[in-house]
């Protein structure tokens, strides 16, 4: 037996640096391939149990797998993909279906939240951009993504918002056969593994917060109307208004895009009002990060004449000033959750699991009393988090 390769030269491209391409690969660089024969007889195995363990199937022992494992890193082996394809006829590969958006952030986070599990699974990322975000823009075609999955053979697909509520692409997907998980659908569908959050009942949560410091007249800034978490964020605003009989002024609400202009936009048009709201709620932080600074540019404090809170706690929301109150969407999290499910399902064909996750509510500095009744409270400058009700 050789003695064992030095670990391979890795090297990654992360969705923030090339958000268009094939998100892992390795190379190796003069290190000679250690083989499948050799990791099997330094664990005192068989080549078929090596297989089985580096393919993540059932029915191993721990203590073998963990030998294996132990093995293939100290030889630096790595399987080769075109002969996991060939013995499997799978590409090992999955492929990620999203938007563009004008505000990257949302989904960077997933990108690395599904990157993570498919590099924990062994499996191989492609990215394929959709469309351009902008509301009233068409969807891929399902005729565009099945031409996607015939081309680079992709075991799955994950979708993100909107495309998972697209009923002609989800129906060419199941026709092909090609399994699919769906990170924010509208609603869960028991044939497909799906991760949602709830949006509700943290949305309520953000304005019994408000209204705890004397808020009455509460202004809302809409997201983009193809998005379900629009939906349920209006809802669980205008539930936590009605739980306070607290008459909405329907003069206080307008659409936004989920971008930092359609908040800025949004709010100008709201602070031009009389009387004029005390505060605001943002179906995301960047909607609200543009609130603030329509605030800021009318010569209004935040929170001093204007509160303002937001909904995600996206890096936005601890760069403005004061950092923002928001409610936390734990993207990476369910992106990796809803990832690790779909690649159980390929490797088990069991069925597909949907999965709900918590939005905890995180208080920054952006809230106080209304300046028309002052007390001196305010929130704390630094975060702290505070659990949203559950929905029933």
């Amino acid at each position: 037996m050789r003695p064992p390769a030095p670990p391979p030269a890795r090297w990654r491209t992360r969705p923030r640096d090339n958000p268009a391409s094939v998100v892992t690969y390795d190379v190796r660089q003069g290190a000679s391939r250690a083989t499948i024969n050799e990791v099997a007889t330094g664990a005192g195995v068989s080549i078929k149990t090596v297989s089985r363990v580096m393919n993540g199937e059932p029915n191993v022992r721990r203590a073998t797998r963990e030998r294996v494992r132990r093995v293939a890193t100290e030889l630096g082996y790595e399987p080769n993909p075109q002969a996991r394809a060939l013995a499997g006829r799978r590409t090992f590969s999955i492929g990620l279906l999203y938007e563009n958006p004008h505000e990257f952030g949302y989904v960077q986070r997933a990108f690395e939240g599904v990157f993570a599990a498919c590099e924990a699974g062994r499996y191989t990322l492609l990215l394929r951009p959709c469309g351009d975000g902008s509301r009233g823009a068409g969807g891929p075609s399902a005729k565009e993504v099945l031409g996607f999955v015939t081309q680079t053979r992709v075991d799955g697909v994950i979708l993100t918002a909107p495309l998972g509520d697209d009923k002609a692409l989800l129906e060419a997907l199941r026709a092909n056969g090609t399994p699919v998980a769906c990170i924010a659908p509208r609603e869960a569908d028991p044939r497909l593994c799906s991760v949602r959050a709830r949006d509700r009942s943290a949305s309520r949560a953000l304005t019994e917060h408000l209204l705890s410091f004397g808020h009455r007249r509460i202004a809302f800034i809409n997201g983009d109307p193809r998005h379900g978490a629009s939906a349920e964020r209006l809802a669980g605003f205008r539930e936590g208004l009605r739980a306070a009989a607290c008459r909405a002024d329907e003069r206080l609400f307008v659409d936004g895009g989920f971008d930092f202009p359609s908040g800025e936009d949004g709010a100008r048009r709201l602070l031009g009002i009389s009387p004029r709201p005390t505060a605001i709620a943002a179906a995301n932080d960047e909607m609200a990060a543009g609130a603030i600074a329509a605030a800021h540019a009318l010569g209004l404090r935040v929170p001093a004449d204007i509160s303002v809170v937001g909904f995600d706690d996206s890096p936005a929301a601890s760069r403005t000033w004061p950092p923002l109150t928001t409610a936390r969407q734990p993207v990476f999290e369910m992106a990796q959750a809803t990832t690790a499910d779909l690649i159980e399902q390929l490797r088990t064909a069991g069925t597909p699991r949907q999965r709900v996750f918590d939005c905890p509510l995180v208080l920054r500095g952006s809230v106080a009393a209304p300046a028309a009744r002052k007390s001196g409270r305010a929130e704390p400058q630094h975060a702290a988090t505070r659990s949203a009700h559950a929905d029933s």
